[in-house]
């Protein structure tokens, strides 16, 4: 423990309550959001001294109530990689100084975190009328250890983006502009991290890229999986935030015994899975601590360093963000003044509080002062108020104009990040699909980007007429596509696209087997040469899809709906896992030891569950009544608890059989080489990111009689010519490329090849199958 002495220091506590005093003499107002009295709260270490302040709504309504602010000392040597642990922590209680709905004290002797040492942990306790107190962690912490149920830790910002090695980047951004907004990528891969390596943190994902790197700047031999990163110049992460915690079971943060100046904790290192989009709001600014494995949050800044220092030029780090909405476990974990009420993700944020605002943009600022070079915001369309007066639903579109106007700091150069908003309004009505334009916000901010109609929908290119039953799509993005984020891999899709009815309409020119079927579709050679090689837009691939492993909904914090959840992931086993996978003594190994030594055997549970989910929703009664008629390990008649835990061991086992890293030896080098290839030609051919013009083809062969041929002409500025032909889907085609619309009177060379064309030659006939096509340049003759 620090050998210093917590106390209050009076004079900085004087100036931060004179300030706050004067600023709230200036009211506030739901168009303007107090940027400047929330980026205030939180700890702010400043000259030996660390300031806090919290808002504290709930003095509103109790005149009488009085605030503290409870800082644990740590022990010195703690160990957060450590899975449990008893600790004993030194106690201080100080007063904090109400102005308002505010709480502020400035204190001296607090243990200042940073990459090396662990700092005091602290929240505010709030103690109402009636014996009542009132726990509240910090919302905008840049350091939570243990989660977002438990304590925040003082950590100093500085020492983020202290001693970076990667100001040449910051340097050559500075040179473009005063607060330079960070242009758009050419292409971008989107990564989970727990399941991009098989440790699961920030780390050994730095590690991995600083491996590749290594290689490719040495320009030895590439080891499998090292292409699977090269000629990408943006990494976007699913959130890194804090999420839900256990439902049942326990905690990470258990309070033993506390005695005067001791407070004796039993703390447990995360050990939730999760895709990240389960969040209870609190902590944005700070990293999952199950992502971290060192428990610091400076992994984050280390990714994005060794990001900008790839050889052969930097990639960008853009990060997920999730303020649409907070799941039920934020009620009293944050005050209810945050929320209007449900939705259907659980609680819904009040975007009309301006204070509630300002620590959501705030939250954004810090995080992305990490060292974060673009935002993709989660969610847009659920930005949203309730007009009384009207009678209606509004969009609250200024909020999304704030966040654009935020400002990241690193390395002593101020930019505005490159924007990525999900908005499909008016989904979730029923006609979304065809009336969402994707261009709400592009209309109105048009140097933001929106994901666009393929990668919003849930897109299931495995089925046959997908591709031209979304023509009408693709010829949107052919015209207006340029601000799009386009692709049909990420996250949702690959999770869709495994819960289709195996029975459903299925394109077996992909492959013999579902899995066969399934891996194919979302790594589609076709398609990769029509989004990275001929229309406009950001072209998005997802690192499993591209690795060719498997991808699933993975949530293991479930109890009320556990068996639910369960049983509508059946179809996971259909097209994801093959006896053989099964059988695999590295995979499902706790539904192994639970019994399930056979697929059979775990199919045939799973079924029964799926028939009652489908006929009962969440009735537990029913589920454990179809569990009991199917075939158990050793006639084991299951209760509701024995199918929580198989249900638990089910997404720990999916979790580690989607890892990435798993599936590297498995590559097929011509075809990991060939998308390689695509993306390299993509970035040397910027002009692509605009939409077609004018002069250029986009078109479909019709009829079809049986192959989805697509085929197009496209003209660059300086000359350039690109000839694009696939079959997207459907039997074996024959053509001559020389002879599509378009394209004569050039001489076309082939440039980009899918594995398994011969003779593609665009004066002679070539056959292309199911998910081939070929790209030509050309010059006039």
């Amino acid at each position: 423990m620090s050998g210093n002495r917590i106390v209050v220091d009076h004079e900085a506590t004087a100036r931060l309550v004179a300030w706050a005093n004067r600023r709230l003499t200036s009211p506030f107002d739901t168009d303007h959001p107090p940027l400047d009295l929330v980026s205030r709260l939180g700890a702010q270490p400043e000259d030996g001294v660390v300031c806090f302040g919290f808002w504290a709504p709930q003095l509103r309504s109790d005149a009488g109530a009085t605030v503290e602010l409870e800082l644990l000392e740590p022990p010195a040597g703690l160990d957060l990689s450590r899975d449990v642990q008893t600790v004993e922590f030194h106690r201080t209680a100080l007063p904090m100084i109400t102005t308002g709905e505010f709480a502020w004290v400035g204190v001296s002797g607090v243990t200042v975190g940073n990459r090396d040492r662990i700092g005091t942990f602290y929240r505010m306790i709030v103690h109402l009328d009636g014996d009542r107190a009132v726990t509240v962690e910090d919302p905008l912490a840049l350091s939570m250890p243990l989660g977002a149920f438990a304590p925040a830790e003082v950590v100093d910002p500085r020492s983020i983006v202290a001693d970076r090695d990667d100001g040449d980047y910051y340097a050559s951004l500075a040179a473009t502009d005063d607060e330079p907004r960070v242009p758009p990528c050419a292409n971008l891969l989107q990564v989970h991290v727990p399941t991009a390596t098989e440790a699961g943190t920030l780390a050994s994902l730095t590690d991995w890229i600083d491996d590749v790197g290594s290689r490719v700047g040495a320009g030895g031999p590439l080891l499998p999986g090292d292409e699977l990163w090269l000629d990408y110049d943006g990494i976007e992460l699913m959130p890194v935030e804090p999420t839900i915690g256990f439902e049942a079971g326990t905690p990470s943060w258990e309070p033993i015994d506390a005695d005067g100046d001791r407070a004796v904790v039993t703390i447990r290192r995360p050990a939730t899975t999760d895709w990240g989009y389960d969040i209870i709001i609190s902590g944005g600014a700070a990293v999952n601590p199950a992502m971290l494995a060192s428990g610091r949050p400076h992994e984050l800044a280390d990714l994005a360093v060794a990001l900008h220092n790839f050889p052969g030029g930097p990639m960008r780090l853009v990060i997920d963000v999730v303020y649409g909405h907070a799941d039920n476990q934020a009620i009293g974990v944050v005050p209810d003044a945050w929320f209007t009420g449900p939705d259907m993700y659980g609680q819904h944020l009040d975007y009309r509080n301006p204070i509630v605002r300002a620590h959501l943009l705030e939250m954004q600022r810090r995080k992305g002062n990490f060292g974060v070079d673009g935002v993709r915001v989660d969610g847009a369309q659920d930005f949203t108020w309730w007009n009384e007066r009207d009678q209606r639903l509004e969009f609250h579109d200024r909020y999304m104009e704030e966040m654009s106007a935020v400002v990241h700091e690193v390395a002593g150069v101020r930019f505005r990040p490159w924007m990525i908003f999900e908005d499909g309004r008016p989904w979730p009505k029923e006609d979304w699909e065809i009336s969402s334009t994707y261009r709400a916000v592009i209309d109105r901010q048009p140097n933001v980007h929106q994901w666009g109609p393929l990668t919003f929908a849930h897109n299931t290119p495995f089925l046959f007429t997908f591709w031209v039953t979304k023509w009408w799509r693709l010829r949107e993005i052919a015209e207006v596509g340029s601000t799009w984020i386009s692709g049909c891999a990420n996250h949702d899709t690959l999770r869709r696209g495994s819960q289709v009815d195996p029975e459903a309409r299925i394109n077996h020119y992909l492959g013999a087997t579902l899995p066969d079927v399934i891996r194919h579709a979302y790594d589609h050679a076709a398609a990769n040469l029509l989004f990275h090689a001929f229309l406009p837009g950001v072209p998005m691939d997802f690192l499993q899809a591209s690795a060719r492993a498997p991808w699933s909904f993975v949530r293991n914090t479930d109890h009320r709906y556990a068996i639910k959840v369960w049983g509508e992931e059946k179809r996971f086993l259909d097209w994801r896992v093959t006896d053989s996978d099964y059988d695999d003594p590295a995979n499902f190994a706790r539904l192994k030891a639970l019994g399930f030594q056979d697929r059979r055997l775990l199919y045939g549970l799973m079924a029964e569950l799926e028939a009652a989910v489908t006929l009962h929703g969440d009735d537990v009664e029913a589920a454990v009544a179809a569990a009991q008629r199917s075939v158990t390990p050793d006639g084991l008649v299951p209760d509701a608890d024995d199918l929580r835990v198989a249900a638990r061991a089910w997404m720990d086992d999916v979790h580690d059989f989607c890892v990435a890293t798993r599936y590297l030896d498995r590559l097929d080098a011509e075809r990991v080489g060939f998308n390689r290839r695509v993306r390299e030609f993509r970035r040397a051919n910027r002009w692509l990111l605009d939409d077609l013009g004018p002069d250029d083809v986009f078109d479909y062969r019709h009829p079809t009689t049986g192959t989805v041929l697509f085929h197009g002409v496209r003209r660059g500025p300086n000359g350039e010519q690109v000839l694009f032909v696939a079959n997207m889907e459907g039997r074996p085609v024959e053509l001559v490329a020389g002879d599509l619309p378009g394209a004569a009177g050039v001489a076309w060379n082939p440039e980009l090849i899918a594995p398994g064309v011969t003779t593609p030659s665009a004066d002679v006939a070539m056959v292309l199958s199911d998910a081939q096509g070929v790209v030509f340049v050309g010059s006039s003759d």
